[in-house]
């Protein structure tokens, strides 16, 4: 397995605006985006929305534990144990996103395309809680 510096050297990989490395790797104007992307047992992505359909694959690494809430009042999880272990989640599911081993690499598809600074970020102290605040 590479490392972190190994896998940011080989595929290219710039720091992502909120967490990680990113590198776009396809872009289809309106249509979808796609990357890969770094996350380390330091980075975790909290919780946030995006107005796409996301799939998450592993690539490499892992495990990789999704937190994720349709609602705002229950959350669920998913995980991404092993390389080809992938999930789509929806653009109206707020998620979270932690790397649990050394590093994850993860390909992401959205559709549609969004930038990567287009997410609705939840305050850092934010969860799922009964009232939904």
């Amino acid at each position: 397995m590479s490392s972190p510096e190994d896998l940011i050297r080989q595929h290219a990989l710039l720091p992502h605006p909120f967490e990680g490395h990113w590198r776009e790797t396809a872009h289809v104007k309106g249509i979808r985006r796609e990357g890969l992307q770094l996350l380390t047992a330091l980075d975790e992505a909290g919780w946030h929305g995006v107005e796409a359909e996301v799939s998450y694959t592993l690539e490499e690494g892992g495990p990789v534990a999704l937190s994720l809430s349709s609602n705002r009042r229950t959350a669920y999880g998913y995980r991404l144990l092993t390389p080809g272990d992938a999930v789509k989640v929806g653009p109206a599911v707020l998620r979270a996103i932690s790397c649990l081993g050394g590093h994850a690499l993860l390909r992401l598809r959205l559709e549609p395309d969004v930038a990567l600074t287009d997410r609705q970020l939840m305050p850092d102290d934010w969860y799922p809680q009964p009232d939904g605040v």
